[in-house]
């Protein structure tokens, strides 16, 4: 990593640059998002602005995001839920949620992901005495489920399905699903 990592709590007024950091990271080639058509006409933003707006103006649901100090510009970003609005996984009442860890693929390979990850950790813990993470991936994002693996995290035997919405013909892969992933902290 070349600069470290501040993190800040996300205001409204980033959510238009939050949602474009997010859309472009999901979107990215280097990334190998094996969920998307192989069209690239065909691709489409994961979330809106307002979708950001609405989860910023929600205190359970805090996005962080991770700038370095010689720039105003967003390198990384992550979301949190508090225990108690979490998705029904484990038994674990103690839990944080994560979701939508990204980083601006212009700063992808230099410690930024795992710096977001940490961060997300760290907070969870500090602001909830949260005493788990977890959080969902794609099924046929092998790489991605073992760089978690790498960092803590394992698969619990539990799948979720995965939310094609309005994103369906041809705009995603057939036979997706989400699977959850757990490290204690």
């Amino acid at each position: 990593m070349t600069d470290s990592l501040e993190f800040t709590t996300a205001t409204t007024a980033q959510a238009t640059a939050i949602a474009a950091l997010i859309n472009a990271a999901f979107r990215s080639e280097s990334a190998g998002q094996t969920w998307l058509t192989d069209d690239q006409d065909k691709r489409t933003d994961m979330l809106s602005v307002q979708d950001v707006q609405n989860t910023i103006s929600n205190p359970s649901t805090p996005i962080l995001v991770g700038t370095v100090a010689s720039s105003p510009e967003l390198i990384a970003v992550c979301l949190l839920k508090a225990p108690g609005t979490c998705p029904k996984t484990t038994g674990t009442p103690a839990k944080s949620w994560l979701a939508m860890l990204a980083v601006d693929p212009k700063h992808h390979q230099r410690g930024y992901g795992l710096a977001a990850l940490k961060e997300a950790e760290a907070f969870a813990k500090k602001s909830w005495d949260a005493k788990r993470v977890e959080l969902n991936v794609v099924n046929t994002r092998v790489e991605l489920r073992a760089w978690y693996g790498k960092n803590g995290y394992q698969a619990t035997g539990q799948t979720m399905e995965f939310p094609y919405g309005n994103h369906r013909g041809g705009l995603m892969a057939d036979g997706l699903e989400l699977v959850v992933l757990g490290k204690d902290i």
